[in-house]
């Protein structure tokens, strides 16, 4: 739902409106680029990133609770149980609460009329149109697919480096070293992405060369992990400074390629089908989310060694590196000012 906002900030700044073409050829292609020209992208930049830093702001704060609560409780199997439960409970009606005061402050967008049909079968007559619209946004699906891949890559990868993490230094989930760990994850992530969107509008390169390089950077610390698979190598995240360089490289530019993805996926969507496409993204991250941990589990139980599951990871993010270059980001924002005829089944 939050990313769903994206586009429609986007549109207020008039992209799609007269000289939209114009506008679009100079914000992708051009070197030289004129701040009134890509004020659309600009603004969507701002917008997803201070959605994903107010989350890992939430991620913090709830973090922090935590920890008070362990503190004044104590520690133990029976306390332990009784303080994640507190935790969760004060952290469940924080969000409540301010999701609550947000809601005041969303813009009030008017949906579609329902269409005369039975319920039960909206939302799959609704997917089936969705998926018949490839055709004719095929470049929104193309970077929807190596989105996917990426997400996919990269959070697994994220699991796979906090448990060799402690396994390398011999700690334990409620030691202190790996609660600074998981607080300088979110710090870094935060630093990532509010850089790039103070950056993107001032540095004279096309959106599609921000992703290349955060990927490239991915790539490189997914590549460093595989290397240290030989026990022959001294390197390979098997010293304490690797993890913590790794972590700012790695969660600062993933950080900031997940809100240049979702300002890059909004470009590209048709007016009115927003939560559409961005729901197709979701599903289809849930839907084949399980897989890479069912085969990194394989792979770890086989080898006993948790630098072999990074090479499925590398393999995905290879794949999606793939699909970011054939994606062709001019032609799927010309596509998305074409009007959208694909609801019409459903209306019937």
């Amino acid at each position: 739902m939050e990313s769903s906002y994206i586009p429609l900030f986007m549109r207020s700044t008039g992209l799609f409106g007269s000289g939209g073409r114009t506008r679009i050829q100079s914000a992708v292609q051009s070197r030289k680029r004129d701040p009134a020209q890509t004020r659309s992208l600009i603004r969507g930049a701002r917008v997803s990133v201070l959605g994903l830093v107010v989350g890992n702001f939430g991620s913090i704060v709830a973090l922090l609770i935590g920890l008070i609560i362990t503190h004044v409780r104590g520690q133990g199997a029976l306390n332990g149980y009784r303080n994640f439960l507190l935790a969760i409970t004060i952290a469940g009606c924080l969000t409540i609460v301010f999701g609550a005061i947000g809601g005041f402050f969303i813009p009030s967008v008017k949906g579609k009329t329902r269409p005369p049909t039975n319920l039960l079968f909206l939302s799959a007559r609704r997917f089936v149109s969705l998926l018949k619209s490839i055709r004719k946004y095929p470049e929104a699906f193309k970077l929807c697919i190596g989105w996917i891949l990426w997400n996919t890559a990269y959070s697994n990868f994220n699991s796979v480096m906090a448990l060799l993490f402690r396994e390398t230094l011999g700690l334990g989930s409620g030691d202190k070293e790996y609660t600074v760990w998981t607080f300088t994850a979110l710090i870094f992530a935060c630093c990532g992405s509010i850089s790039w969107m103070f950056a993107f509008p001032y540095i004279k390169i096309n959106i599609k060369t921000w992703a290349y390089t955060f990927l490239t950077i991915n790539l490189l610390c997914l590549l460093w992990g595989c290397i240290g698979i030989s026990k022959h190598v001294t390197i390979g995240y098997k010293h304490r400074p690797e993890f913590y360089i790794e972590q700012f490289l790695f969660l600062s530019t993933s950080s900031a390629l997940r809100s240049l993805n979702r300002v890059l996926y909004a470009s590209m969507l048709p007016v009115g089908r927003e939560a559409q496409f961005f729901g197709l993204e979701i599903t289809l991250d849930l839907a084949t989310g399980w897989i890479n941990p069912l085969v990194q589990g394989t792979i770890q139980n086989r080898t006993h060694n948790l630098r072999f599951p990074m090479i499925p990871n590398l393999l995905l993010m290879l794949l999606a590196l793939c699909f970011y270059i054939w994606t062709k980001v001019e032609k799927g924002m010309e596509d998305a000012k074409i009007g959208d005829g694909d609801d019409d089944e459903v209306r019937k």
